[in-house]
């Protein structure tokens, strides 16, 4: 016969066997190592980009994250006024011609001046003016006159009776014929018997 022996294991057996199989429990939230080695205390604080940012988006000062675009500037906000925008340049004032004749014209250009003023064949001008003067003291064509660098200037045409620049002040000053003279506002020219102040 084969003599057997109890199996069973004795008390003290059953509890090192229980101290051998027991699983360890999972380690708590403080020393759980994450997925680089390192721990991470429950609660630690977040990162750069996640401290101060709200649930939609802000950060603390009320601001979004994204870039700011600076604010476009008007004449307002920078100190200027309408004052400051240039309106374009200035047009000169136009001579006006008034004859003793009681005509007046407005010079616009380049023009002869006379009984029946004409050009000659190479010559262009933009105004012919003509004087009635029944007694003939002023030429067919008296003067040439136009405007220079914003001043009128006077041309006596070789006239038989010439013309004579009379300044706001000073004397009379007769012309020499083929040569141009300035004549300021204010100023008269006499050509023969008649004469136009330069306003």
């Amino acid at each position: 016969m084969i003599a057997t022996t109890d199996a069973s294991p004795s008390p003290a057996e059953q509890a090192r066997l229980a101290e051998q199989s027991r699983v360890a429990e999972p380690a708590g939230p403080e020393s759980a190592p994450s997925e680089d080695g390192r721990t991470r205390a429950e609660g630690s604080k977040a990162g750069p980009s996640e401290a101060g940012r709200t649930e939609n988006g802000h950060t603390e000062t009320g601001q979004p994250d994204a870039a700011r675009s600076a604010a476009p500037t008007s004449a307002r906000s920078t100190g200027a006024s309408e004052a400051d925008i240039p309106t374009g340049p200035i047009l000169p004032v136009p001579y006006v011609l008034s004859f003793s004749t009681g005509e007046r014209i407005v010079v616009v250009g380049a023009g002869l001046l006379g009984r029946r003023p004409f050009a000659q064949p190479n010559e262009r001008f933009d105004q012919l003016v003509s004087i009635a003067d029944h007694e003939r003291s002023v030429s067919k064509t008296h003067l040439e006159f136009g405007v220079e660098d914003g001043q009128l200037w006077v041309c006596d045409r070789y006239s038989a009776n010439g013309t004579v620049i009379i300044p706001p002040a000073g004397g009379p000053h007769r012309c020499e014929p083929g040569r141009r003279y300035r004549v300021p506002r204010g100023g008269r020219v006499e050509i023969g018997d008649h004469w136009f102040d330069v306003r």
